[in-house]
């Protein structure tokens, strides 16, 4: 997988919506069949995908919406996504009041995988940084 990933992280700096729509098409089946061996590799991709969630071509939000989506759905490692969330979560509630109702849907389900994948035990304290966080993403969904 981290072979496959850093070929597809070269692609994703393409500036052809083709290309980064192919490669966000052949991660997301990655994704979806080994999320986590693509775990561990979500730090690398992060930049990548949060370029992505701020692309003007709608099927490349889309597909870096899912990705997300079918990560956070399958986590082993809170932890991973809890350090991102600082430049994922602001993006998200912003992709909730786009125009296109299927991107706005899909950052609704990521939003709501994101709060799960946040505070997976909610018999545990949350940190300040995570709260001021979480609370805007809880009040959107």
């Amino acid at each position: 997988i981290p072979q496959v990933v850093t070929a597809l992280l070269r692609l994703l700096k393409s500036k052809q919506v083709k290309t980064r729509q192919g490669a966000l098409s052949l991660l997301k089946t990655i994704s979806h069949a080994l999320p986590q061996q693509v775990e561990a590799v979500v730090p690398k991709l992060s930049e990548e995908l949060t370029k992505c969630l701020q692309d003007t071509a709608s099927p490349v939000r889309l597909d870096a919406l899912t990705i997300y989506y079918q990560q956070l759905v399958a986590y082993k490692d809170p932890a991973v996504y809890q350090s991102l969330a600082a430049n994922v979560l602001p993006l998200l509630l912003k992709l909730v009041d786009d125009s296109y109702y299927k991107i706005s849907a899909q950052a609704l389900r990521v939003l709501g995988a994101y709060v799960v994948t946040l505070r997976p035990d909610l018999s545990m304290p949350l940190n300040g940084n995570l709260e001021r966080l979480l609370l805007p993403a809880v009040d959107t969904i």
